[in-house]
């Protein structure tokens, strides 16, 4: 069974035919991924209530990270943030804006600093999720 709520989604698998009262019961075995089971299952519950998701029930974008390491590695090489910036964004889109007030160097700034809180151990948190 498949359930759907906005751009939440929940499968649901039913080992036998229900009670017609609608009651279910989550069954979570306790190895390795225990944590993650029970993280779902209460996603499930909440998809159940209507209740919005949790922030951090969303796990992290790969895209980003890749975004943080490629942005560390230009720290780390030395690189100018403008120049980090026409590596992840091309040179065309950098220049479109006044750089000193660009919102690209804003992001590129973001992007550096959590690459280096990666580098520093954030990675950690990041795994978790």
């Amino acid at each position: 069974m498949l359930l759907q709520s906005g751009r939440d989604q929940c499968q649901l698998w039913l080992p036998e035919r229900q009670a017609g009262d609608g009651t279910l019961a989550a069954v979570i075995l306790l190895d390795e991924l225990a944590p993650q089971r029970a993280e779902a299952a209460l996603r499930f519950w909440r998809l159940l209530r209507d209740k919005p998701p949790r922030r951090a029930e969303h796990p992290p974008d790969p895209r980003r990270a890749f975004s943080l390491l490629r942005a560390l590695d230009g720290h780390l090489d030395g690189a100018s943030y403008r120049q980090i910036a026409e590596r992840l964004f091309g040179k065309a889109r950098v220049a479109a804006d006044p750089w000193k007030t660009a919102s690209l160097r804003d992001a590129t700034i973001r992007l550096v600093r959590g690459g280096v809180a990666l580098m520093r151990g954030g990675y950690r948190k990041f795994l978790k999720k």
